[in-house]
């Protein structure tokens, strides 16, 4: 006779904070202030990739710049970041990186490596994000005033909306 196995309830899984191991990110933005938020967003390539940051709300602190993968660029892009950090009186950051097959991994390295909070985000989310704000561009190649936005809006909806980053 066979035997028969009760079934598992399923839940589903439900965030309300962007979840990350050691914390979320909301309280973060509460402390400094939206003001003081910046948000460094990477659009990575094979041998190089581009990157801007902007404050929470979506003012452009760093235009977009280049930066190639190897140690003087990263380092180049490091100090900038940080002049930019003290000069615009920011109390805290977040390195918000589009995956891309492999190309994203030297970026996250680079940047954990120099201890800032990097934080993967799926292309499918992005997309949903440049779609309306230029819909008849068919690739982001030229969007890249879009790349900062479209990462300082997810982190803006992703603390309101409770998703999972």
């Amino acid at each position: 006779m066979a035997t028969r196995f009760k079934s598992r309830t399923r839940r589903s899984r439900r965030y309300l904070t962007i979840v990350k191991p050691s914390g979320s990110l909301h309280p973060r933005v509460q402390k400094v202030g939206p003001e003081h938020f910046g948000i460094v967003a990477v659009d990575c390539a094979k041998a190089r990739s581009k990157w801007m940051l902007a404050a929470f709300y979506g003012r452009i602190l760093i235009p977009p710049t280049v930066v190639e993968h190897n140690k003087q660029g990263f380092d180049s892009a490091f100090a900038e970041i940080r002049r930019a950090m003290e000069s615009h009186s920011l109390g805290d950051m977040l390195v918000a990186i589009e995956r891309t097959g492999i190309y994203h991994l030297p970026v996250k390295r680079a940047f954990s490596s120099k201890d800032f909070d990097t934080r993967i985000v799926h292309p499918l989310t992005t997309k949903q994000y440049r779609l309306p704000a230029d819909p008849g561009q068919r690739s982001h190649r030229c969007s890249v005033q879009y790349q900062g936005g479209k990462h300082v809006r997810i982190a803006g909806t992703f603390v309101a909306g409770g998703i999972p980053l």
